[in-house]
């Protein structure tokens, strides 16, 4: 089987909902592929810039695409976009951020127990 092109196409949606907690790491993924292989960017929905790779508190690794969020504060909850493009087309995706503090999670563990 020989694939000459192919535009962007999700291989798994991201998820709708991503819970974050303060002071810890937050990774969301971006699971695009296509040939030539996409470009993918990150958004933080509320802004029309990307998300810059200068930024400290930001990483992005090529497993899935992935973004971490390092040190996450509740200015980080909100939705957040990613899209693959390539010169086939683009595909995007929004996925909500969810922050709450670590002492929620033990809670509601407990409560659920």
């Amino acid at each position: 089987l020989i694939i000459s092109a192919a535009q962007p196409r999700f291989k798994t949606l991201p998820s709708l909902k991503t819970t974050g907690y303060v002071g810890l790491e937050t990774r969301l993924t971006c699971d695009i592929v296509a040939y030539p292989e996409p470009k993918i960017v990150w958004y933080q929905a509320r802004s029309s810039h990307p998300i810059s790779d200068q930024n400290p508190r930001f990483a992005k690794t090529n497993l899935n695409n992935t973004l971490i969020i390092r040190n996450t504060s509740m200015e980080d909850a909100g939705p957040y976009m990613c899209r693959g493009s390539n010169n086939l087309g683009s595909k995007f995706e929004l996925s909500i951020l969810d922050v709450k503090y670590v002492g929620e999670f033990n809670r509601l563990y407990l409560y659920n127990m």
